[in-house]
């Protein structure tokens, strides 16, 4: 039997955001956990984000551990960096991340291009997709070609 009771989640303090990250994005610097404005979203969904899927050569996860940091001390430094993070699943490895525009995206990968190559001495980059609207990802189509990417075309969203 399903109880009706309803379960009050505790409301967790929030960190201080970056406040960079958040003025570009039209972010309220003092708002609730749930609470996003129209503007962030909107700000949000104009955004580029870059999905690459690695697979890691076996005995070698701890050596692209190490690269990860790398690459994480160099993206921490761009201003057009929305988010930035590193998801493992087995030998599988997920890079999240996002950028305000295409030119953010192609900054960001001229900026880690190094690591990109050492990256790839112990992996294999297996999948790629880039996700934002038409118009940003239209301007990475050819200098991207190469990796083959999948371009996904925002469509809608919620805007609260």
């Amino acid at each position: 039997m399903v109880s009706k009771t309803l379960i009050q989640l505790p409301r967790f303090k929030q960190p201080q955001p970056t406040p960079l990250i958040f003025h570009l994005l039209n972010f309220p610097l003092h708002s609730s956990p749930l609470t996003l404005h129209s503007s962030s979203m909107s700000q949000l969904s104009q955004a580029v984000s870059i999905n690459p899927y690695f697979k890691v050569q076996p005995g070698k996860l701890d050596a692209f551990k190490e690269t990860m940091k790398k690459f994480v001390a160099l993206t921490a430094t761009e201003d057009t960096c929305v988010y930035y993070d590193f998801s493992v699943c087995g030998d599988q490895v997920f890079c999240r991340e996002a950028y305000i525009g295409a030119a953010g995206v192609l900054r960001h990968l001229e900026n880690v291009g190094a690591c990109i190559e050492e990256a790839l001495t112990v992996s294999e980059l297996y999948r790629i997709e880039i996700h934002g609207p038409a118009a940003e990802l239209d301007q990475l189509r050819e200098p991207l070609a190469e990796l083959k990417p999948e371009f996904y075309e925002h469509v809608t969203g919620v805007a609260k």
